[in-house]
């Protein structure tokens, strides 16, 4: 995943890099700009997913942007930061579909929350984008009358492993992610490839 931190104050912005340990949140590269003008810039250069962007700015401010982020990037979250516990600024946050709203100075603590929340929910959207693709393409190719068989699940969940294999994969979520028990996907995993599921990863 890749992250962009938008705030015009360069000491909060290097500060807020350096102490959040962002590969543990699974971000691989960490983009910073200054303005909206340069944020603008590398979100056309890069598929962002998630944007932590201050709300008083020069020029363009904080707000501006993010509405702008999501009529043309709808796919990236932001969450927004801010000095001022403002009404107005939280009902045009939460008009913009922010996740989240955090007070500066930050509580590192509170944004570790926020972050866990938003990994939590990229997953799952992650999760039923792969499903959806395998259905759309079994539709295609099969037919709607040999989508929901065993072996099209199977090849889900193979998918999933391959695409985390670096991480710890739990049989549950495995289950979950194909809409079945652990049992049941246990059985035809194993009906279907010759190999249990621990075997397979």
């Amino acid at each position: 995943m890749k992250l962009l931190l938008v705030d015009d104050e360069f000491v909060a912005l290097k500060a807020l890099k350096k102490r959040v340990d962002w590969v543990k949140y699974g971000f691989s590269e960490v983009f910073t700009a200054q303005d909206g003008a340069s944020a603008r810039e590398l979100l056309a250069q890069h598929h962002v997913d998630l944007v932590l962007c201050d709300i008083e700015m020069p020029g363009e401010n904080g707000l501006e942007l993010v509405e702008f982020i999501k009529q043309t990037y709808p796919k990236t979250s932001c969450i927004m930061v801010t000095c001022h516990a403002d009404f107005e600024y939280t009902r045009r946050a939460l008009k913009s579909r922010v996740i989240d709203y955090i007070l500066k100075p930050i509580d590192y603590e509170e944004l570790d929350s926020i972050l866990l929340k938003f990994i939590e929910e990229h997953e799952q959207n992650e999760n039923k984008e792969v499903l959806q693709k395998v259905v759309e393409q079994t539709q295609q190719s099969k037919g709607m009358s040999e989508v929901v068989q065993a072996a099209n699940r199977i090849e889900v969940v193979k998918q999933y492993i391959e695409d985390h294999i670096r991480e710890k994969i739990y049989v549950e979520d495995l289950a979950k992610l194909i809409y079945v028990n652990d049992q049941h996907l246990m059985r035809i995993f194993k009906k279907s490839t010759g190999q249990s599921v621990t075997e397979y990863i």
